[in-house]
């Protein structure tokens, strides 16, 4: 039996990088602030944003956009309205993008950069807005190269290593033999008439594939490179990162793609999976043999459901196996991966089935 093992940010966090979407938000609005330290004018710009220093205190940094002023604190991301605060400031309207990203924080605590960016191309497709998805594609271009330089550092940080109590410990969760609870019903017969006993105790690995939705290097702790797919490219080689949307099973897209302008698939998944052989490293694996897919540290969102549509209903898997966590006020997310992973089937009985229950799962991180 062979693994194919889903790795997402959340890997990366439990190993100790922050490398949340909101981590990457606080450290581009950090260096406005030195980048405004250091300067001679009053305002400041980019590709996003206009920001501004206010006479009254220079550590704090002035966003503009729609028109609504909101402040950043020099502690972090924290914004508020400052309309009240000061007399005269000078306005900017910039960047919906970055606008709809702040507001995602503000509003929930975190932020989807891919999915933000996949609701702004889907309003501006329904009016035709194909002036403005150019803008917001130059944007997404302009983020993902400060997203690509922000995890160059954090790479270059990272300070665990093999032989640390973690690492041993997810190894042996990326090997450990796969259980007869652990395989769906439909497969249960077919690996039991293979055994002398008719009975499936356990199933040891065979092969093993990770199957890195990251773009760090955390995963060489665990495997050999041939045994890697960094399925989004890699740190090293900037042309191969992959940034933005997959989600062939939403009607919305299908409408994108009737318009028949190319501007608006610019930075769709699907497409960017041709341009090198990960795709079909990934699927000649499925196809090698039996699988079971562990989920470590992937929301399992939809913004890659095309391609998890692929492996979780290909004829091969033979089960689903989510790794959960336990946050600090103890709270567990087994069912909130559960849900996420219902939105990658077209056949639900078969998600049924496939998903190993929480009995047989295992805590991650």
């Amino acid at each position: 039996m062979n693994k194919l093992i889903i790795i997402g940010n959340g890997f990366d966090l439990t190993h100790g990088l922050p490398t949340s979407y909101k981590d990457f938000m606080n450290w581009y609005f950090e260096q406005w602030r030195e980048r405004l330290m250091k300067s001679h004018k009053r305002i400041e710009r980019d590709e996003l944003c206009s920001v501004a220093i206010t006479d009254n205190n220079p550590l704090y940094i002035y966003l503009f956009y729609h028109n609504n002023e909101k402040i950043k604190d020099k502690y972090g991301l924290e914004f508020f309205d400052c309309l009240n605060s000061f007399e005269k400031i000078e306005r900017e309207i910039t960047s919906p993008f970055l606008s709809k990203i702040l507001d995602s924080i503000e509003t929930k605590g975190w932020v989807d950069i891919e999915n933000d960016y996949y609701e702004l191309l889907c309003s501006y497709a329904k009016e035709r807005k194909t002036k403005e998805v150019k803008i917001l594609n130059r944007h997404l271009s302009f983020l993902k190269g400060k997203l690509v330089e922000y995890l160059q550092g954090i790479n270059k940080g990272l300070m665990i290593r093999k032989e640390d109590p973690l690492c041993k410990d997810v190894k042996k969760e990326i090997f450990r033999p796969i259980k007869e609870n652990e395989i769906a019903e439909e497969f249960k017969q077919y690996f039991k008439k293979k055994q002398d006993n008719n009975r499936v105790e356990k199933l040891e690995v065979e092969g093993i594939m990770l199957l890195d939705f990251n773009y760090t290097t955390t995963t060489s702790l665990y495997c050999d490179d041939k045994d890697i797919i960094h399925v989004h490219g890699e740190l090293n080689n900037v042309n191969s990162v992959i940034f933005g949307y997959g989600d062939e099973m939403d009607d919305r897209l299908k409408d994108i793609m009737r318009l028949n302008d190319n501007e608006y698939l610019t930075n769709i998944k699907s497409v960017r999976y041709c341009e090198n052989n990960s795709y079909k490293r990934m699927l000649a694996f499925m196809e090698s043999g039996y699988f079971q897919v562990c989920i470590m540290g992937h929301s399992c969102g939809i913004s890659d459901r095309t391609l998890l549509n692929t492996i979780f209903e290909h004829k091969k898997c033979v089960s689903i196996k989510p790794h959960y966590r336990i946050d600090k006020n103890n709270n567990e997310n087994y069912s909130d991966i559960i849900r996420n992973i219902y939105r990658n089937f077209n056949n639900p009985s078969l998600m049924r089935d496939r998903v190993v229950s929480k009995e047989y799962s295992n805590l991650f991180g």
